[in-house]
C-alpha cells in the first residue's frame, strides 16, 4: 500500500475516531442528565386514596412516566411509628386522617414542556383534590441541559460530515494530481490505460473500509473486554462508510478525463 494511501487511511481514521467520541460523550452526557431529571419525583398528596389510584392506572399507560408509587395513608402510620419509634402513640395516630402520597418518577427522554403542561392540566382539572409538589426550577435547568446538548451534538455531527466529506476529496484529488505525471509517462511507455483506474479502485476499497472497520473493531473490544460501558448505535458506523464511499465517488468525478 503506498504512502499516500496509507496517510490518507490514517487521517480519516483520526477524523472518524474524534466523531465516534463525540457520539459516546453525548451518550454519556444524555444519560447523565436524564437520570438526574428522573431522580425528582412529583410528589401528589390527597386525603383520599381512591383519586391516586385512578390516576395511577392511567399514568402508568403514559410513556414518558417511569414508574408511580403509591403510600397509603396507612403504610405512611407505620413508617413513622417504625422511623420515630412511636409504637406507644400507635392508638394515637391510627385515630388521625393521614393522606394518601404518590411519587411520580418521569422518564428524562421525551419529558418536555408540552408533555410536563399536559399532566398539571390534567391534574388541575380532573382531579382538583390532589395537591401537586415538584421542582420545577430542577425540571427547567435540566430540560435546558437536555436541549443544549442535544443542539450542540446536531451542529457538531454536521460540521463533521461536511469537513470529512470535503477533507477526503481534497486528499483524493491532491495525491492523484501529484501522480498524474507518472501516469502519463507510464501510458506514454505503452502501460494499460485501465491500470490507474484499478489502483484508484483499490485504494479506494482500503479508504473506504479500513478507518470505519478499525473504529468497529475496536468499539466492539472495548465493549467485550469492559474497558467502556457507554453504548452507541453501530448505525453510525455504516453512515460512516456511506459518507466516505459518497466522497471518493465525488472525488472520482471530479478527476474527469485524467482517467
Amino acid at each position: 500500500m503506498k504512502k499516500a494511501t496509507f496517510l490518507q487511511i490514517m487521517i480519516i481514521l483520526i477524523i472518524i475516531l474524534i466523531w465516534n467520541g463525540l457520539h459516546l460523550s453525548h451518550n454519556y452526557l444524555e444519560e447523565r442528565y436524564e437520570r438526574e431529571l428522573s431522580s425528582q419525583p412529583m410528589i401528589l398528596v390527597c386525603s383520599d386514596y381512591l383519586p391516586l389510584n385512578n390516576l395511577k392506572t392511567y399514568l402508568d399507560t403514559i410513556n414518558i412516566i417511569l414508574r408511580t408509587q403509591i403510600e397509603s395513608d396507612t403504610l405512611i402510620k407505620k413508617n413513622l411509628i417504625e422511623t420515630y419509634q412511636l409504637s406507644q402513640a400507635e392508638t394515637l395516630l391510627s385515630s388521625f386522617n393521614v393522606p394518601s402520597v404518590m411519587k411520580i418518577y418521569f422518564r428524562g427522554s421525551g419529558f418536555s414542556f408540552e408533555k410536563k403542561r399536559e399532566l398539571e392540566v390534567l391534574l388541575n382539572t380532573s382531579y382538583p383534590e390532589v395537591i401537586a409538589n415538584y421542582d420545577h426550577d430542577f425540571w427547567q435547568v435540566n430540560s435546558r441541559k437536555i436541549e443544549l446538548l442535544q443542539k450542540s451534538y446536531l451542529f457538531t455531527n454536521i460540521f463533521l460530515a461536511v469537513f470529512l466529506f470535503f477533507t477526503i476529496i481534497l486528499l483524493r484529488l491532491h495525491f492523484e494530481s501529484k501522480r498524474h505525471e507518472y501516469w502519463q509517462i507510464y501510458r506514454s511507455a505503452g502501460g494499460s490505460r485501465k491500470m490507474r483506474s484499478r489502483q484508484f479502485f483499490l485504494h479506494s476499497v482500503f479508504i473506504c473500509l479500513l478507518p470505519v472497520g478499525l473504529n468497529l473493531a475496536a468499539y466492539f473490544a472495548a465493549v467485550r473486554f469492559n474497558y467502556l460501558f457507554i453504548r452507541m448505535d453501530v448505525r453510525l458506523f455504516a453512515a460512516e462508510f456511506v459518507l466516505i464511499t459518497i466522497a471518493v465517488i465525488f472525488s472520482r468525478i471530479f478527476m474527469g478525463k485524467k482517467f
